[in-house]
């Protein structure tokens, strides 16, 4: 049963996370939108802007939401904040960034540059570690978990990843 139609993008909604009382959104309308969930319907709280271009991804752990766009940029945001301000703006890729996951102090992110991008969530603003090559494609989704990083990209592969090493 459809309980509401949330309306206050402008363009394609491209990703939700989900993390205590809020619902985050990204789209191609450049914005972030965040929603208090605790309230029926969600109440609209902020609309974050900083990013040039549509945003295709997003990931929230702790007190930071991460999120990546066709700017070619990763923007870190300080969720402690009200309304959450923008950081950090990261800029090691070379075209858009589809996919992010965290994992412990690491954010890992995926672009059409064919490489992922390791960044030490340790260090302000985080610093990159390295960048893992082998795709020969856009890479979009990332997932962790237990120690192991899983890529899928348009070469119709998924390469498994041991962050161990």
């Amino acid at each position: 049963v459809l309980l509401h139609t949330l309306t206050d993008h402008t363009s394609n909604v491209m990703a939700l996370a989900v993390a205590g009382d809020h619902l985050y959104s990204v789209s191609w309308d450049t914005t972030i939108h965040v929603w208090n969930i605790t309230q029926s319907p969600p109440v609209p709280l902020h609309t974050l802007t900083g990013h040039t271009s549509n945003i295709y991804v997003l990931a929230v752990a702790g007190d930071r939401l991460y999120s990546g766009s066709l700017d070619d940029t990763i923007r870190v945001w300080d969720l402690t904040q009200s309304p959450p301000v923008s950081l950090h703006t990261l800029t090691s890729h070379t075209a858009t960034v589809y996919g992010l996951a965290v994992e412990g102090d690491r954010l890992f992110s995926g672009s059409a540059d064919k490489t992922i991008r390791v960044w030490d969530l340790t260090q302000t603003p985080p610093a990159l570690l390295h960048s893992l090559t082998g795709h020969t494609s856009v890479v979009y989704p990332l997932a962790t978990t237990g120690g192991r990083l899983y890529s899928g990209a348009f070469d119709s592969t998924i390469r498994v990843w041991d962050l161990a090493c």
